[in-house]
């Protein structure tokens, strides 16, 4: 039996533009909305140099203040998926 889909409102944070997105959970709507506008590579180590030297910080994946936006708690009635 495959799991039910439900519909996402899903929000630009830069933006404010929304669309609505049918999906299984809102790690699959969030996905799909990041995958049409990133794209991710492994650094080589110039750009690691080239961008830490310019300032740029390293984002640490899964790091607390940034759980919210992939977790699955789908248990609120209305929920609005943020992507950038």
């Amino acid at each position: 039996m495959s799991n039910p889909t439900r519909y996402y409102v899903i929000q630009n944070k830069n933006t404010g533009d929304s669309c609505l997105l049918e999906a299984k959970n809102k790690t699959q709507a969030l996905r799909h909305m990041a995958e049409k506008t990133f794209s991710a590579d492994i650094a080589t180590p110039h750009e690691l140099v080239e961008m830490m030297a310019s300032g740029m910080t390293v984002e640490k994946a899964g790091d607390p203040d940034q759980s919210d936006l992939l977790g699955d708690d789908d248990s609120e009635s209305s929920e609005t998926s943020v992507a950038a």
